[in-house]
């Protein structure tokens, strides 16, 4: 590992743990406070970041340390100043950065990151105090309890927040999405049954045959009054008892 440098430029330590790397950080920022102190007659303004809250206390503790043992008053107070030497987490210098700049995005000048655990306790206190104000979101809650776990609507109601952060036009689905889209997905299906009515009608068919065509006609029916999802879905569920069992003959080829 080479030796730390006052020069001001973009440096890459590759190591492995163990190997000296904050020991490397503390020179460097030590050496780079006293060269710019010499040269402007004041010391920098510096911001150094770490991944864990561990490691930014121990970087804080060496260069405390460090600047005791060289036994320079003017660098303790530099280390010891946070307006000087800020040290602190990724998470934390964007959250400092957010504090100061997130109005200009619409962010509460009150907002603050907390821990996934955190969240979750705020989002389950929240939903005791709505499912206690208001009847209907309770007894919807409940009948959601009654096929998922708790721990996924949780984590559904979090997930869905982060979507509306991201695209504020998204909504939740609504029953008349569904059915809409069920539409679409029965256009297809509606022409071939269109056909299938059609040929039985034409062909010298079995009575079975004919009072499946007659099935047909009685959903497509059904489709252009504007039925409701619930019959379009029993339809679907009950064909395949309606399709009558007969065997091929010569009034009736296989296809």
């Amino acid at each position: 590992m080479s030796s730390p440098s006052s020069e001001l430029r973009n440096i890459v330590v590759r190591a492995g743990a163990g190997a000296g790397k904050t020991t490397e950080l503390t020179e460097r920022v030590l050496a780079l406070a006293q060269y710019f102190e010499k040269k402007h007659n004041r010391f920098p303004r510096l911001m150094v970041t770490t991944f864990t809250r561990k490691a930014t206390q121990e970087l804080k503790e060496r260069l405390l340390k460090k600047a005791m043992e060289m036994e320079n008053p003017s660098l303790i107070r530099f280390v010891k100043s946070p307006s000087r030497l800020h040290i602190s987490t990724i998470h934390g210098i964007l959250s400092l950065f957010l504090n100061k700049y997130g109005t200009a995005i619409g962010l509460s000048p009150r907002f603050s990151i907390i821990s996934n655990r955190k969240n979750q306790t705020l989002v389950k206190k929240k939903i005791r105090e709505i499912c206690e104000k208001d009847e209907k979101f309770n007894l919807s809650f409940q009948t959601l309890l009654e096929g998922a776990e708790f721990s996924d609507l949780i984590e559904g109601f979090y997930e869905f927040s982060v979507h509306q952060i991201e695209f504020p036009q998204m909504r939740p689905a609504a029953s008349a999405d569904f059915a809409e889209i069920l539409k679409q997905k029965s256009h297809a299906l509606l022409s071939e049954i269109y056909e299938y009515k059609e040929q039985i009608r034409r062909e010298n068919l079995p009575e079975a045959w004919q009072g499946l065509a007659s099935y047909f006609e009685g959903y497509l029916k059904m489709v252009e009054d504007g039925s409701v999802i619930s019959d379009w879905v029993q339809f679907w569920t009950d064909l395949d008892h309606n399709i009558p069992s007969v065997r091929k003959s010569k009034d009736m080829d296989e296809s």
